[in-house]
């Protein structure tokens, strides 16, 4: 026996707590580094404001939730020597455990509460990184895309210039097998002109005899 009597609500309690144990389904949630929980004890005392406290009216702080009372409280409660804010000769020791391992469980909290504030703050920290990265990556996609264009236009049009010139020296091979064939045509048509030119004025002697007496009986050619 541990010499004082067992809580009546040992076990589970409707959350689901195991002997006072990490409600389930919150285990996996709690902060670690590296297989540790990183939590180290503070060791700094604060005093209790005993009159703050008694002013506190407990039913109505439960009902309305006000947040900014639990806050000026929190950490004198938290981190507060209880054995010198107390006369432990009157107060049950266990009393004092449970004391001490609730100012634990408010510190561990704080902790915990600083490690997620430090964590979202580092995410926030990466993503605005990230974004500012992104519109660069975004811009240099842009310059690119740009200069892309450019270069397409610029291919494009010296492809048409190619092929204008390509049609041009295609041009003056076709003028100048025509030129040739037109300069070969004419030689022909005149060398066949002279020789037919030629042979009719040597002409036989039987022709022009005949060409006479037809000029002497039709002197006028009739």
């Amino acid at each position: 026996m541990n010499g004082y009597a067992s809580s009546p609500r040992a076990g589970y309690d409707s959350h689901g707590v195991a002997n006072g144990g990490v409600p389930n389904g919150y285990g996996s949630h709690v902060p670690r580094q590296g297989g540790n929980t990183g939590f180290v004890l503070n060791r700094r005392k604060e005093r209790i404001d005993w009159r703050k406290i008694a002013s506190v009216n407990i039913d109505h702080l439960t009902r309305t939730l006000d947040v900014e009372v639990l806050r000026e409280n929190i950490s004198s409660i938290a981190y507060c020597d209880i054995e010198e804010e107390v006369d432990t000769r009157i107060v049950d020791q266990n009393f004092l455990k449970v004391f001490k391992m609730s100012q634990l469980i408010i510190q561990y909290l704080v902790h915990t509460q600083d490690y997620f504030t430090e964590t979202v703050q580092s995410l926030k920290e990466e993503a605005s990184t990230f974004h500012q990265r992104e519109e660069e990556r975004r811009k240099e996609v842009e310059v690119i895309t740009e200069q892309l264009y450019k270069v397409k236009q610029e291919s494009h049009k010296r492809k048409k210039l190619l092929k204008a010139q390509q049609n041009l020296i295609q041009s003056g091979v076709n003028n100048y097998h025509q030129s040739q064939q037109r300069c070969c045509v004419p030689l022909e048509s005149k060398l066949v002109l002279l020789v037919f030119c030629a042979n009719r004025l040597v002409l036989s002697p039987y022709s022009y005899s005949n060409r006479v007496t037809n000029t002497d009986t039709h002197p006028h050619g009739f």
